[in-house]
């Protein structure tokens, strides 16, 4: 049923598109649903370490700047990070 609603090029764009995920004019949590939902889609199983370069890598290069000095282990400490870094800029 899948093949019937689904396009051919579908399954070759979902790694594109993660590839190319950045976070732009998103927030950091619709940014970080995305990177999700689109790693769930791709069937990618990452370790923790490699999702907090995906999540990190995507993340506007202000927010890296600040989030460099700061020590994380997890996807969740670094989403929180990114979190405070972006109150940071704003003031």
């Amino acid at each position: 049923m899948r093949g019937r609603f689904i396009r051919t090029s579908y399954n070759r764009d979902l790694p594109k598109k993660l590839q190319r995920l950045e976070q732009g004019d998103m927030s950091i949590q619709d940014y970080y649903v995305e990177l999700q939902n689109i790693m769930i889609r791709c069937g990618v199983v990452e370790d923790p370490e490699d999702k907090v370069c995906w999540f990190y890598g995507g993340l506007r290069c202000e927010i890296q700047d600040i989030i460099d000095y700061k020590e994380f282990n997890t996807i969740n400490q670094l989403f929180q990070l990114a979190i405070l870094a972006k109150k940071e800029l704003q003031g």
